[in-house]
């Protein structure tokens, strides 16, 4: 049985998770959440990310995953680089050997993400999942910004597509502060807060920004 893997995250990927106070959480790792939907048994599972790729930890993000076998999955990883671009890396990830972090706090009774390295968690007694290297995209010619849609063909192929935005970009107008505190409501630009109407506007504009889609052929089966 393949049972559903999923990203631990709000909608789209990125690194997030319960916070140290004052400042977001600085973990090296994701979570990956394995459904088995024949008993609905939840495990949770500690994914490490490139640390050292990173302006910082929560700059990592997973564009996509797709289940391979038994405990085993591919996955991309991408975030903005410690230099400039975007990485886009497609990994095997091997989840057998990881340990199930429900419920698991560390050593000081707080969240796991308040540990700041791989170091720390395993000194806790966790074992992350193991992964390799596929592919790095960006070598083989990746443009696109995100890496956000992935599919296994068969033992040797994947099939990977960007997410364009449906080619738009939007910008708020009028207002001040920061986009997060407003909304649009009923056509009109309206405080989050009290939802009182603005005045400001959102321009849409179209990027040219095309949809990529590969596939990839490995000489060798997927493991």
């Amino acid at each position: 049985m393949r049972p559903p893997v999923r990203k631990n995250r709000r909608g789209r990927s990125e690194h997030s998770g319960p916070e140290r106070k004052g400042k977001k959480s600085s973990a090296p790792f994701v979570r990956l959440i394995v459904l088995d939907p024949t008993t609905k048994e939840c495990k949770t599972f500690a994914y490490p990310i490139d640390v050292t790729s990173y302006k910082k930890n929560a700059d990592a993000k997973i564009g996509d995953l797709a289940a391979t076998g038994e405990n085993r999955v591919l996955l991309i990883e991408q975030g903005a680089a410690e230099e400039d671009g975007v990485i886009h890396r497609l990994y095997a990830v091997d989840l057998s050997e990881a340990t199930d972090i429900t419920g698991v706090k560390a050593p000081d009774g707080r969240e796991l993400e308040t540990l700041s390295s791989l170091d720390e968690l395993t000194s806790a007694g966790i074992r992350p999942a193991s992964k390799k290297l596929l592919a790095d995209l960006n070598a083989l010619g990746w443009k696109a910004e995100k890496a956000e849609g992935l599919a296994v063909v068969d033992d040797k192929t994947v099939a990977i597509c960007s997410d364009n935005d449906f080619g738009m970009t939007a910008e708020l107008t009028g207002v001040s502060g920061k986009s997060k505190d407003y909304l649009v409501s009923d056509g009109k630009v309206v405080t989050a807060k009290d939802l009182e109407p603005t005045g400001g506007k959102v321009r849409v504009t179209p990027t040219g920004e095309e949809t990529a889609f590969w596939l990839v052929t490995f000489d060798e089966p997927i493991r």
